[in-house]
């Protein structure tokens, strides 16, 4: 069996998402898993693709590398939150090659 590695936002928190993508290239990942929603911690940068200097820096760094966007994070479910908010960052993260979200939920209502 055939395995894929990403490079996941947490192995490097705080990372620009284009930066991210160049670390992965570097040490020999087959992707780059970026977190583009931001959970609003304290302290946690905001790394949106509604931002257009985000989304093009990314976009240029994907193809300067040669690496597929692998997934998106983080798609929380919980109390409040309203996830149809996330359909621009799904649209502009599907435009650069992602074909999956990671998802977590913080929600006793299933």
């Amino acid at each position: 069996m055939e395995h894929t590695f990403s490079l996941a936002y947490l192995t490097v928190p705080g990372t620009h998402p284009a930066d991210l993508v160049e670390l992965a290239a570097l040490c020999g990942y087959d992707g780059v898993s970026p977190r583009f929603i931001s959970m609003r911690l304290p302290g946690e940068p905001d790394f949106s693709l509604e931002n257009d200097d985000v989304y093009r820096s990314v976009r240029d760094a994907l193809e300067r590398t040669g690496l597929p966007l692998m997934d998106v994070e983080l798609a929380r479910i919980a109390d409040g939150v309203d996830v149809l908010s996330y359909e621009k960052s799904f649209d502009r993260a599907a435009g650069l090659g992602a074909k999956y979200v990671i998802s977590s939920i913080w929600t006793e209502d299933k």
